[in-house]
């Protein structure tokens, strides 16, 4: 908002306020004078202008309460109207010259409209009251509903981290699980090949030592020893005073093994 649309607003606001106080003052004037003609105290009659003027605001600021809160506003505008009404009546007859003449019917209203008031201003604190209350209830449930929403957001939250690290370790683990596989297989092949590069070093070199042996395959003379026996227990070489004679090779290993199994002899012994 601008600074002139900001000054015009104040002083329309200014304006209204100060025509509502010049009506009320008016308005005051005659119902005072009215009410002690018909009854009231002169020290009570300047009170029955608020029960029916005062009556007009307090339902008016009751009716806007309502229509900013989003609730029904229907009551508090019907007891604007009524009042209102009212009190153009009772202006109208004060103005008349009613006054000089007395009538009973008026007195008769004059007595019941403080009553009346009391009575209505009642009932709209209690719509009121009730109004804050049930708003004031239904706040508490929201309340509690976006908490439970809150904690329902962060335990699904939890779980999804949750999942999300155990499909994380699941993985490392397949992983882990699948290098170690791949590792006892290597160490699976690893004395067959090594024995077969032993077997396949003895058929070329068949004086060479246990330490010469193991250097040229990568193992130590310990294992070139024990590794000889198991194999001229198995039948694949032979050891006689010129050194190692292997007599089943891996070039030739298949080829015999058929040949044996076709005549029946066992591998590493001489058929008479």
């Amino acid at each position: 908002m601008n600074t002139e649309n900001k000054a015009i607003s104040i002083i329309s606001t200014l304006l209204v306020f100060a025509l509502a106080a010049v009506a009320f003052v008016l308005s005051f004037d005659a119902l005072s004078a009215l009410a002690e003609s018909n009854g009231i105290s002169p020290e009570l009659a300047p009170l029955f202008p608020l029960a029916v003027d005062g009556f007009i605001l307090a339902a008016a600021l009751a009716a806007l309460r309502a229509n900013l809160r989003g609730a029904s506003a229907w009551f508090p505008s019907v007891l604007v109207g009524a009042f209102t009404v009212t009190s153009i009546a009772l202006n109208v007859a004060h103005s008349n010259g009613i006054l000089a003449i007395p009538r009973p019917w008026l007195a008769t209203v004059v007595a019941a409209v403080p009553p009346v008031a009391l009575f209505l201003a009642l009932e709209l604190a209690f719509v009121q009251i009730r109004s804050d209350v049930e708003r004031q209830v239904a706040v508490d449930a929201l309340v509690d509903v976006q908490a439970e929403v809150d904690e329902l957001t962060e335990k699904r939250q939890k779980l999804l981290d949750s999942n999300r690290r155990a499909r994380k370790t699941a993985t490392t683990l397949a992983q882990n699980i699948a290098e170690l596989r791949a590792e006892l297989d290597e160490l699976a092949r690893a004395p067959q090949s090594a024995r077969d590069a032993l077997l396949a070093f003895y058929s070329d070199n068949p004086l060479a030592t246990h330490e010469v042996a193991g250097a040229e395959i990568g193992k130590s003379r310990q294992w070139v020893g024990p590794t000889l026996a198991k194999l001229e227990k198995e039948g694949r070489i032979k050891r006689n005073g010129s050194g190692v004679e292997v007599v089943i090779s891996p070039a030739n290993e298949e080829y015999i093994s058929n040949h044996d199994d076709e005549s029946g002899a066992t591998p590493g012994k001489e058929t008479t």
